[in-house]
């Protein structure tokens, strides 16, 4: 992959110029040529900031996941917060920030949900969980530490806790299309959430050795889908 300049302007007119051909197109039938007579470059500009039309993408989904670097960073040095706290203060924001970039996040997934980009998914999925799980596995460490949590291997939980994560907000995603394709309505939809979040929240705090309850989803996902 690519090493970018930070802060560079022409390479994210590149990303928002392939997105709306991605959009408009089809990622599979946008061509790199495509991309480059839009913008009105050479192919060497084209290529002066990336590797593929799959780098491209990959792009797209960084910049989208910088957005997310400043919590990870943040939370585990906050020292006013418990190690619990700190797992759920970072459910709470990073459930805060996907509401506020949902359309982009619906984008990139519109873009991704075929078949045929399975393995494009899975590379973007471990590139945008890197900070995460460091961030994670730190706080994990912490409770450890602490006494807070009963666990071994701060790093392998934090990489299956966030694996358990992301299977829930695909099975969420599912969801919402099958609420789009009204093959539920909004009552089912809203019991059918409520079902796998409390499912998730217990099995988060049976995962740390903690009461039930002690790990917090139902808020923050609640406001975000269901505007409660």
């Amino acid at each position: 992959m690519s090493t970018y300049p930070k802060g560079d302007e022409k390479k994210r007119q590149f990303l928002t110029t392939a997105m709306e051909l991605f959009l408009e197109k089809g990622y599979e039938k946008t061509t790199i040529q495509d991309i480059i007579d839009k913008m009105e470059v050479s192919k060497g500009a084209f290529y002066h900031y990336f590797e593929s039309k799959e780098d491209i993408i990959v792009g797209i989904a960084e910049e989208y996941a910088k957005k997310f670097s400043a919590i990870f960073e943040a939370i585990p040095e906050n020292v006013s917060l418990s190690p619990v706290e700190k797992i759920n203060k970072m459910i709470e924001l990073v459930q805060m920030q996907k509401s506020k970039n949902e359309t982009q996040r619906s984008q990139i997934k519109s873009i991704l949900i075929a078949d045929e980009n399975y393995k494009l998914q899975q590379k973007i999925f471990k590139a945008v969980k890197k900070d995460a799980t460091r961030a994670l596995a730190k706080i994990i460490q912490q409770g450890i530490d602490s006494g807070d949590f009963q666990a071994d291997h701060p790093e392998e939980l934090a990489d299956f806790f966030l694996f358990a994560g992301h299977h829930m907000n695909e099975s969420i995603d599912d969801l919402l299309l099958q609420l789009s394709e009204k093959a539920i309505d909004f009552k089912d939809f809203a019991h059918l959430l409520e079902e796998k979040i409390s499912f998730y929240e217990m099995l988060f705090a049976q995962m740390l050795h903690l009461k039930k309850g002690a790990i917090k989803l139902r808020e923050s996902y609640l406001k975000r889908f269901l505007g409660t």
